[in-house]
């Protein structure tokens, strides 16, 4: 009798842990549903943030070139547009490109309060209907975040809508404050839909479309696809309308920008159809 209660007790136990072991596999498997978290999100949008400043000042050292692609009078001292840097200008008839070296020194504050360091290396080249450039960095910092890798551009003067659009590739990583390095590959068109027709920034408008491929602090893969694309002002520092669809571990999430107003939220959207508004940048 004592044999057969202890089996029973024994038999108990057994199941308790069995039940007990059940619901804490059942407790992990719902830890690990794979989510994106908020501060993932926030390093993904730095670094393409980052991306298109570099994209800016790109833009900017063109605009103050243009019309005079090959001629000996370029002014080799600061922009006129940024007043932020120092540029050189070496030119290589044979191979019919120019490199030009923009210098920001120790610390140089732009006219939208980024301060930026170090050196970016411009290789421009002629060619039918515009002209590329390949671009790297030497020390080269953006607040703080050291940069790395390299970025090529082209340019189309205009479109079937009679806008001037550009695209861009880009490989780059970069090591935040915290010291974690994050990477970005990424393949988009940038668009200038208003403000062509006047001198002043500050009613530049830009669309945005792409993809890309970012690699978190953990080494893991996150791809992005603009769904909607991204209007940019020139006068607010964040994307103020727009989607993307973000893919992580094979699960697709949405990021919406909004409808024109210019704040530091979005709204991302699982695969369940749960929602929750974040800020963007910390």
């Amino acid at each position: 009798m004592k044999l057969k209660f202890l089996r029973l007790g024994l038999f108990s136990l057994i199941a308790t842990f069995f039940i007990t072991s059940c619901e804490s596999n059942d407790e992990l498997v719902e830890e690990q549903k794979i989510v994106m978290n908020t501060e993932e999100i926030q390093n993904l949008m730095i670094t393409e943030d980052v991306s298109s400043e570099i994209e800016l000042i790109l833009e900017e050292e063109e605009e103050d070139l243009f019309g005079s692609f090959f001629k000996r009078e370029i002014d080799k001292e600061k922009s006129s547009n940024d007043k932020c840097f120092t540029r050189t200008v070496s030119v290589d008839e044979v191979n019919n490109t120019r490199t030009i070296t923009l210098d920001f020194g120790e610390a140089c504050e732009s006219e939208r309060g980024k301060v930026r360091s170090g050196k970016i290396i411009i290789v421009k080249k002629r060619e039918i209907g515009g002209f590329s450039k390949s671009i790297s960095f030497d020390n080269f910092s953006i607040d703080g975040k050291e940069i790395e890798g390299s970025k090529s551009s082209s340019i189309v003067r205009e479109n079937e809508n009679g806008n001037k659009v550009r695209s861009y590739t880009s490989t780059i990583t970069m090591t935040l404050v915290s010291g974690d390095k994050v990477s970005l590959s990424q393949n988009k068109n940038r668009e200038m839909i208003a403000g062509s027709n006047t001198i002043r920034k500050e009613d530049n408008v830009f669309s945005i479309t792409g993809t890309s491929s970012f690699v978190n602090k953990e080494g893991l893969e996150i791809f992005t696809t603009i769904t909607d694309a991204l209007i940019r002002n020139f006068s607010c520092k964040y994307i103020v309308k727009g989607v993307k669809e973000i893919t992580k571990d094979g699960k697709t999430f949405s990021l919406d920008f909004g409808n024109g107003d210019c704040d530091n939220l979005a709204i991302v959207t699982d695969a369940n159809g749960d929602s929750k508004e974040i800020e963007l940048k910390r």
